[in-house]
């Protein structure tokens, strides 16, 4: 069933606030920061997407590994003013492959971080690095010798209330903690999968469900490709939580793990083509990109379904015999075909 009906009515999509610093002529790339919400419960997974955008009318080459391990660092502060590093660990950031990234000429590159607990690999040490409720800015610094920043953007923590106040009384482990920000996918996790599942069936509709269920997708998704396992008693569980259906591991179609194993969260309602895969691009890192052709791109569609993987959601925008997804690099476009082809 799809998840997402073309209307023909206008819509609004919700909020997205990136922010960008203008690029000296040295690197001619401009860096930004994106939240892909503002309000969060305490204990949940903070996403931020850096981005980097090429405005040249030539492609640049932009050095993916040094992005991460060397220039990006995510930046925390109370009163946006006096800011401090935010040590996440080598799972800080997602989806940066392959390792060096040619960007055409327009086209922007989404480098998604969760932001939950610092300094984990030090487990004498790890702390949350929203320790309380209130407001935070976040900034990402690009640099190290001669640095430069982002603006900032600022979100709101909130304190657990009702069902939400159960969950993260059951959450806060460090093994369970760790498992929500970074998705292992070593065997040995396999009990804090289950134990997240079973949160989701106790507990539907709390504030960490989206995160819970990213964590268990990755989980699933690798586990049932990578790892050699006999018949897993646990599985078909696993994908009535996921939204799968009761067979087979991987849907027909792309020969793409990122589309099984990433995962968008909407908010159901009204919006476009256009800011739909914007969205999913923020949050997964995979480019996903409409044509202007027919209008394609500023389509209205409306959100039925909050949560889906990557594969599910181009699914559900494609319609057979009118508009086809095509590989783009190592993202994807939706075009409209042609008359003589439908």
């Amino acid at each position: 069933m799809k998840s997402i009906i073309i209307y023909s009515c206008a819509a609004i999509f919700c909020c997205l606030l990136p922010s960008r610093l203008e690029a000296d002529s040295y690197r001619l790339v401009e860096y930004g920061i994106a939240a892909v919400k503002t309000q969060y419960v305490l204990g949940e997974p903070v996403a931020v997407s850096v981005f980097t955008a090429n405005e040249t009318s030539k492609s640049m080459l932009v050095p993916v590994d040094a992005l991460k391990y060397q220039q990006f660092q995510i930046q925390i502060s109370k009163d946006g003013k006096s800011f401090s590093d935010v040590t996440l660990g080598y799972g800080g950031t997602i989806n940066i492959s392959p390792a060096n990234r040619v960007l055409p000429p327009g086209a922007v590159q989404y480098y998604p971080f969760r932001i939950l607990c610092e300094n984990y690999h030090q487990k004498s040490k790890a702390t949350l690095v929203f320790r309380k409720p209130g407001v935070y800015f976040l900034r990402c610094r690009i640099g190290a010798t001669m640095p430069r920043f982002t603006e900032s953007v600022r979100i709101e923590v909130l304190a657990p209330r009702g069902i939400d106040r159960q969950v993260w009384q059951l959450l806060k482990r460090p093994e369970l903690l760790h498992f929500l920000q970074f998705a292992d996918i070593a065997p040995s996790a396999s009990q804090e999968a289950k134990q997240l599942v079973e949160i989701v069936r106790r507990f539907p509709g709390s504030a960490y469900e989206d995160d819970i269920l990213w964590a268990v997708r990755h989980f699933y998704c690798w586990r049932t490709e990578e790892i050699v396992h006999p018949p897993w008693s646990h599985e078909a569980m696993f994908r009535k939580v996921l939204g799968l259906s009761p067979v087979g591991v991987v849907d027909a179609g792309w020969s793409d793990r990122r589309l099984d194993c990433q995962q968008v969260a909407f908010t159901p309602g009204l919006s476009t083509v256009g800011k739909v895969l914007l969205h999913a691009s923020m949050q997964t890192g995979v480019t996903l990109v409409a044509s202007q052709q027919s209008g394609l791109s500023s389509r209205p569609v409306r959100v039925h379904r909050p949560v889906m993987s990557l594969r599910q959601l181009m699914q559900a925008l494609a319609e057979p015999g009118w508009a086809v997804w095509v590989r783009r690099g190592d993202g994807y476009r939706l075009v409209v075909v042609p008359a003589r082809k439908k």
